[in-house]
C-alpha cells in the first residue's frame, strides 16, 4: 500500500506542474491575424540591451476582472537592433504574461505592442510570435 501512496503523489506533483507550465504556454502564431489578434500592431521590434529593470508591486498574476495578465516588471531598454519601429534611444517597457528572460546589462530581444492605457508592452509570448512570423532574427 505504502507504493499506491507515493504512485499517488507523484502522480499530483506531475500534474501540478503541468498546470504551471500550461499558465505560461504561449497561443500559436502562423499569420498575421494571430498577431495582431493577440498583440494589435507590433511598434517596435528589436534586439535591446536591458539598462533598468524594476518589479511592480502585486505584478505577475491574471486579472480576472480586467481579463489580462497584469505587468511582472517595468524594463528600460535600450535598442541595439531594430527591426521595426522609429530609431529610439530607449523604451519604458512593461514585462507581462511569463515575463521576458534577462536582466541589467543583458541584451534580449522584444516585441513590443501598446494598450489602450497607453503603455508600451512585451512579454516572452509576443518574441515568441514575432519569431514565429520571421520578424525577429539571430543575425
Amino acid at each position: 500500500m505504502p507504493k499506491l501512496g507515493s504512485f499517488l503523489i507523484a502522480v499530483g506533483i506531475w500534474l501540478l506542474s503541468t498546470l504551471r507550465a500550461d499558465a505560461c504556454s504561449c497561443n500559436a502564431c502562423e499569420n498575421v491575424n494571430d498577431a495582431r489578434d493577440a498583440y494589435g500592431v507590433f511598434q517596435h521590434l528589436a534586439k535591446a540591451e536591458i539598462l533598468a529593470s524594476y518589479p511592480l508591486r502585486d505584478g505577475g498574476r491574471f486579472d480576472e476582472a480586467s481579463n489580462q495578465f497584469i505587468p511582472i516588471r517595468q524594463l528600460v531598454v535600450k535598442p541595439t537592433k531594430s527591426f521595426r519601429g522609429p530609431e529610439r534611444e530607449w523604451l519604458l517597457i512593461h514585462d507581462e504574461q511569463c515575463g521576458l528572460p534577462g536582466d541589467v546589462g543583458e541584451e534580449i530581444f522584444i516585441a513590443v505592442h501598446q494598450k489602450p492605457d497607453g503603455k508600451l508592452y512585451s512579454s516572452a509570448c509576443a518574441v515568441k510570435c514575432a519569431r514565429d512570423l520571421n520578424w525577429l532574427r539571430d543575425e
